[in-house]
């Protein structure tokens, strides 16, 4: 799997590119998990999003 950013760098994005939880069940289901881990890509332990409720 290959994913690219059209931005140039540095680009205005403002939270890194990593693959949802959709995307992981996507990869298992296509028997990835392992060639993904094998190519080095580092995995997160935890995620956690902050910010302001938001107003109604």
């Amino acid at each position: 799997m290959l994913l690219l950013d059209r931005a140039a760098f540095p680009s205005d994005t403002l939270s890194t590119h990593y693959v949802h939880q959709p995307g992981v069940a996507a990869l298992a289901r296509w028997g990835l998990p392992d060639a993904v881990r094998d190519s080095g890509c580092p995995s997160l332990s935890r995620v956690r999003y902050r910010g302001r409720p938001p107003h109604i």
